[in-house]
């Protein structure tokens, strides 16, 4: 039922020139750092599972919690990762690091 109320409400997502929801951390409060779209608003599985994989590239990370209320995507981020990082779905929903 959650990710039904996102995804109507992220269909308002096509008016580039103002933010919705939490987006000004994003993209400025005044958009200088992009413009607000559907994508942003809700990520596809693809966008989130390549930002995770860069961003432990990036980092060199050994291990990755997922917290969410919605799908894990578990198998995806763990195919895309690799074996040796370690990947821990949280029990609590916790925000440790926004992508």
């Amino acid at each position: 039922m959650m990710f039904l109320l996102q995804e109507n409400a992220c269909r308002h997502a096509t008016d580039e020139k103002r933010n919705l929801f939490g987006s000004a951390q994003c993209l400025g409060f005044r958009l200088e750092h992009g413009s607000m779209s559907p994508e942003l608003c809700l990520p596809s599985e693809k966008t989130i599972v390549n930002q995770v994989k860069k961003l432990v590239k990036k980092t060199k990370a050994k291990s990755v919690v997922i917290a969410t209320d919605d799908k894990p995507m578990t198998k995806e981020i763990q195919k895309a990762v690799g074996k040796k990082v370690l990947l821990r779905k949280s029990l609590k929903s916790i925000r440790i690091l926004s992508l």
